[in-house]
């Protein structure tokens, strides 16, 4: 190991020119930080036997070159190679990888590590990913599956603010779930998936259970409410347009609803705040603004609205497989463990906006 160089107390830098980095005074080389690695998960090996610890090494040490290989051109996670609490964390996962034959067991284990060396000191992400690789060796890959095809239905939405374009890129995304998980039947994976902790069950809610229709429309509640009728609409148009005032970039035709019009904003504050009333025109203003917000509803769910939601998303093959997973699912809820494997699962499959790192999804 290189010379001690001067550094305050638990301080990290960077020397990239040598592929270095010093943490608390000393240098640190890519092989030392590699030979710490190993030699951390190689403190169980006294306890194997001769054909065990060959296994061991062997797949251990493959973890770790990849580990170094997804982290290494970031030196503050290479850092965590020096934190006890992180070696920890490596042991258990040699450990959970040595006695798991499963490729996808390794590639999971990396990632909730990597995750683990990004956030050190972020005590939720240290109990979150401790739990996750106690559960990893146990976890079969047909479980995994399920628990991520469970996530991208209840996570991922389409970005795209035109209901038109929306609706079937949220049935799009659902589609590429199934293909890319094939997520088993419930009673193939709901059990382990609930005795190592990533899934709570009570059969007692299944009349409560949210219908795959419900599931759909929480992402589509601006197109949901009643509207304000179109006729009115251009009467209201005209008087606020006779006194300068135009609130039509504020508004679109109801995609579900003929003859309405919605106002194109997630909620009343939004739209109040898009609006510059002058004080000399309030009177005659104010009312007409009323009369759009209470006319559009805003939070309401319009039962016209909705049954032709139903009627597109029944028509629509992409929902098809999913709907039929999701209708013979029992009442289960992912835990924070359970979101927090699916999430970094997903990841690896699906190209979605929102957080990026497991720091930032937990704390959403």
């Amino acid at each position: 190991m290189a010379a001690k160089q001067k550094a305050g107390d638990n301080s990290l830098q960077l020397n990239a020119e040598h592929d270095n980095i010093i943490i608390q005074g000393h240098q640190y080389s890519v092989a030392d930080i590699q030979n710490i690695a190993k030699s951390e998960i190689q403190i169980a090996l006294p306890t194997l036997r001769a054909e065990a610890i060959k296994i061991y090494e062997n797949k251990a040490d493959s973890m770790v070159n990849k580990l170094l290989e997804e982290i290494r051109s970031d030196p503050k996670k290479m850092a965590a190679f020096v934190d006890p609490d992180f070696n920890f964390a490596l042991k258990d996962a040699g450990r959970a990888v040595a006695s798991n034959d499963n490729k996808y067991t390794e590639e999971l284990l990396v990632e909730i590590l990597s995750s683990r060396a990004t956030f050190s000191q972020s005590t939720k992400v240290k109990i979150i990913t401790k739990k996750a690789i106690d559960a990893a060796d146990k976890l079969s890959v047909e479980t995994l599956n399920a628990l991520t095809t469970l996530w991208a239905l209840l996570s991922i939405h389409a970005e795209s603010p035109v209901f038109t374009i929306a609706l079937p890129s949220t049935g799009a995304t659902m589609s590429k779930s199934f293909a890319s998980f094939n997520p088993p039947k419930p009673d193939e994976w709901v059990e382990e998936a609930e005795l190592l902790g990533l899934v709570t069950s009570d059969q007692s809610l299944l009349s409560s259970k949210m219908t795959f229709i419900d599931l759909i429309a929480k992402r589509f509640a601006k197109q949901l409410v009643q509207g304000i009728d179109a006729a009115r609409w251009t009467e209201i148009n005209q008087q606020l347009q006779a006194i300068g005032i135009d609130l039509r970039i504020n508004i679109l035709e109801h995609p579900l609803k003929e003859g309405f019009v919605i106002v194109d904003h997630d909620d009343e504050q939004s739209l109040r705040a898009a609006i510059t009333v002058p004080k000399s025109k309030e009177e005659v203003a104010n009312p007409l603004i009323e009369e759009v917000i209470r006319e559009n509803g805003f939070g309401s769910v319009d039962g016209v609205a909705k049954s032709k939601l139903e009627e597109l998303i029944n028509k629509h093959p992409d929902f098809k497989l999913p709907q039929e997973w999701w209708n013979g699912l029992p009442v289960v809820r992912l835990t924070a463990t359970g979101n927090a494997i699916a999430y970094l699962h997903a990841r690896k499959f699906l190209t979605f906006n929102g957080p990026q790192t497991l720091q930032d999804y937990l704390q959403m």
